[in-house]
């Protein structure tokens, strides 16, 4: 394997646990690559607009026997149905080498962050430490993180 490939090369990688990594847009090397990094899911979350999105993503990805799942949320107008559907997939894929990534890791680093809060029952301070190594949500995401923490009785957080 070329070193040039592995899995740390990724644009603001980040490995959480023995199976779940999470990067920015990899390129199309990057992505050929991925099969021998023992990587078994790729979740994208970027549109196929994003920034730096490769055209034939799902086909570079499922060619190499790796199953793709593409949740398209919309930097501009994140929607809690996005998130929804992130973590009613994520447990199933979550076993396995995963790599979840979008354009630069931010909305990945949201719905990561979202997921330990609600479904992990983490707090604040311990779920938001990944987050935060890629971001600090403002705007449009500070408010949708709060809307969806909302919905599910939880708080609302400072990221400042």
């Amino acid at each position: 394997m070329n070193p040039a490939h592995s899995l740390q090369t990724l644009p603001n990688y980040l490995q959480l646990d023995e199976h779940l990594h999470t990067s920015g847009q990899p390129s199309p090397v990057q992505l050929e690559a991925l099969g021998s990094q023992r990587i078994r899911t790729v979740i994208n979350l970027a549109l196929p607009t994003s920034d730096n999105a490769v055209e034939n993503e799902a086909a570079i990805i499922t060619g190499q026997g790796i199953r793709y799942l593409q949740i398209p949320v919309n930097w501009e107008t994140p929607l809690a149905d996005d998130y929804a559907l992130f973590a009613s997939l994520f447990p199933l894929v979550n076993r396995s080498p995963l790599l979840i990534h979008c354009a630069k890791n931010m909305r990945v680093s949201a719905f990561i962050y979202l997921y330990r809060r609600v479904v992990g029952g983490l707090s604040h301070r311990s779920a938001a430490g990944s987050l935060q190594k890629i971001w600090t949500p403002t705007d449009q995401w500070f408010w949708f993180i709060n809307r969806v923490l909302e919905e599910a009785g939880l708080n609302e957080e400072d990221f400042t």
